[in-house]
């Protein structure tokens, strides 16, 4: 999943409400992602992109509390 592609369109549908600002910059990032500038010295790897976050939500859980010892599932922003 593009998780920048879907935060912004959670922005869109209003569903995340967010400054001008941060929209205006999602989607900058977004347009970078699907049609990078010629001379756009980076890349956009979903795959590798995916990997932390799988990592995160597979096998980290939080420590204590009333939710101790549930596995962590991270928020798209």
């Amino acid at each position: 999943m593009n998780w920048p592609n879907a935060y912004l369109e959670a922005i869109k549908r209003g569903d995340e409400v967010v400054s001008r600002k941060v929209r205006a910059v999602y989607e900058r990032e977004v347009r970078w992602m699907t049609e990078p500038p010629a001379d756009f010295p980076f890349r956009f790897d979903e795959e590798a992109g995916l990997r932390p976050i799988d990592f995160i939500e597979t096998f980290c859980k939080r420590s204590d509390g009333k939710h101790g010892g549930e596995i962590l599932h991270l928020e798209p922003f």
